[in-house]
């Protein structure tokens, strides 16, 4: 609720102030960003205190929405996950007339933008804006400076400062947290706190393919004690953190088309995944099951805070 606070700071200031045309893209973009950052802080709670949208249709109780600043001991009434979703939803389509599609590394974009709408769609159950909005998303993606690692780039990719699969990095600086060590990559580094190591039966699945180059971005330190470094520029104790990356739109167009019967769309955005992991292997259309997508789901994201969810 901080971050919606200072969200709707933004948002009310733009309400009023008359810009300029020389200021229009930038002032613009700057409302987009503040409008997409309350609608992922709304969806990061909602997911955590509300009920699947689609158990009840997003009939039972999840967070309050907050759109504009409260005094300080002020106590709104939870809204149902499905008005939370609404205003979600409306904050990213809102946004998305604004937004710069411009590369603007550790700022928000478009691309981070509809990224977001398309996971909320996909969570809300609605398979058709999820298939629309994360296909055309890549579909816009082409030419651009933003694509998948490459195979032969996976591994190295992740210790940059920055990648071409990353819509939205947030950038950490030691200098800026003096000692905290109260980072994600702090937590799963064996160097570190060594709370969060990787699980046998992800390892078990992961193996099934030895040739996985996804196997390469985990330390294989001994029994049982595997640990994923995704989070290590720029290094271990003070991480730069991905948040938004290509792969996921990819995932999100394989789940949605499957659950609407496409399995030849599904099979190509799923390929695109499974083949960057190893480009001897693909998936058959008439193999695609959502079995199958939600495996490599769970292969590719893996400690990036979606399985749960």
């Amino acid at each position: 609720y901080k971050a919606i606070r200072n969200a709707n700071n933004i948002v009310a200031f733009t309400d009023k102030y008359v810009a300029a045309d020389s200021e229009k893209a930038q002032f613009n973009n700057i409302r987009g960003q503040a409008l997409t950052m309350r609608a992922m802080s709304h969806f990061d709670l909602v997911k955590i205190y509300g009920m699947p949208y689609t158990k009840d249709n997003g009939a039972s109780l999840g967070v309050p929405v907050v759109t504009e600043n409260l005094s300080n001991d002020a106590k709104p009434a939870r809204n149902t996950v499905a008005e939370v979703y609404t205003q979600i939803i409306k904050d990213l389509e809102d946004a998305s007339g604004l937004i710069s599609k411009k590369r603007n590394d550790g700022q928000l974009n478009w691309f981070a933008t509809r990224l977001l709408l398309a996971r909320a769609y996909l969570y809300k159950g609605d398979n058709a804006k999820a298939y629309e909005v994360s296909s055309d998303l890549l579909k816009q993606a082409e030419g651009t400076s933003f694509k998948l690692f490459s195979n032969s780039e996976y591994k190295s990719a992740w210790s940059q400062q920055t990648g071409s699969e990353y819509f939205y990095v947030i950038y950490n600086s030691a200098e800026e947290i003096s000692d905290s060590k109260e980072f994600l990559s702090y937590l799963m580094h064996r160097s570190g706190y060594d709370d969060l190591s990787i699980s046998t039966d992800y390892m078990d699945l992961l193996l099934e393919d030895e040739n996985d180059v996804r196997i390469k971005i985990i330390e294989r330190y001994a029994k049982n004690r595997d640990y994923l470094q995704k989070y290590v520029s720029p290094d271990y104790k003070v991480s730069n953190m991905p948040i938004l990356r290509i792969s996921e739109a990819y995932l999100i167009a394989a789940e949605a088309a499957v659950k609407l019967g496409n399995k030849e769309n599904a099979a190509g955005y799923l390929n695109a995944i499974v083949s960057r992991a190893n480009p001897e292997k693909s998936v058959d259309a008439a193999d695609v099951t959502l079995e199958r997508v939600l495996i490599e789901r769970r292969k590719e994201l893996v400690g990036e805070g979606h399985r749960l969810y």
